[in-house]
């Protein structure tokens, strides 16, 4: 397992995949509703997705969630980019998807070749992914390392001028073995692995930031990970030290 140098993806050499998520095809036309316009960036995101596959030799493509960006409902973007967008991809890799909470109706925009999964998330290997909005299933405590996404993790930078940049990072850490066995029964200490967002475009907020609550989803906000043992990691490898050195 290891990160893509300079890309928010993760290459799993043991299953022959690549893993990315929070795509948020859409928000495009979410941005231009308040005023603002971008160019369309879909066609982007797949063209740097087949270069990561393609490169990495992958035989399959894990989508973690977030595919489309409006919620609730669904955009005429999404309605028109989203199939079109996976059809040009099931030629290059089986494609695994697994719904985040921005993903409804989602069933009805992917071709038959995709493989859709619960959104519990679903196992693969001694690996375990989800988007990260739910509790993961049962078949968590099968797996060695928990590859999420969802909370688009960001540190934030900040020079002696007072001014403040953000850059997205790679999590890694570990999910607590007492919690694990008061939520499934079983005590194990199993490694995560938190995700940026694919379509850099759309942030977080940093955890190097105030309070305890910046990351999102069930793991977190019960405290299954202590967030401030987690190591960061930068785009392009750059090892930051744990979080609450940062």
């Amino acid at each position: 397992m290891k990160f893509i140098k300079n890309k928010p993806a993760l290459l799993l050499e043991d299953i022959s995949a690549v893993a990315i998520t929070d795509l948020h095809i859409g928000l495009e036309y979410d941005l231009y509703r308040s005023g603002v316009r971008i160019p369309q960036q879909t066609e982007r995101l797949k063209a740097e997705i087949k270069k990561i596959v393609k490169k990495a030799k992958a035989e399959r493509l894990l989508v973690l969630g977030d595919i489309k960006h409006i919620v609730p409902g669904t955009s005429f973007q999404e309605r028109r980019e989203i199939p079109e967008f996976f059809q040009d991809l099931v030629g290059i890799a089986e494609i695994h998807v697994t719904p985040g909470n921005h993903d409804s109706n989602i069933q009805e925009m992917l071709p038959p070749e995709v493989i859709l999964h619960q959104s519990e998330g679903f196992l693969m290997g001694k690996y375990y992914f989800s988007h990260g909005h739910t509790w993961p299933s049962k078949d968590l405590i099968k797996a060695d390392t928990f590859i999420t996404g969802h909370t688009h993790p960001t540190v934030e930078f900040k020079d002696s001028l007072g001014y403040r940049i953000t850059k997205p990072v790679f999590l890694k850490g570990f999910l607590e073995g007492k919690k694990v066995k008061e939520r499934y029964g079983v005590g194990k200490r199993i490694g995560i692995v938190v995700l940026p967002p694919f379509n850099g475009l759309f942030s977080g907020s940093p955890i190097n930031g105030d309070g305890e609550d910046i990351l999102l989803g069930p793991i977190f906000r019960n405290r299954v990970v202590d967030i401030k043992e987690c190591e960061a990691y930068l785009l392009d490898g750059t090892f930051l030290g744990k979080v609450k050195d940062i």
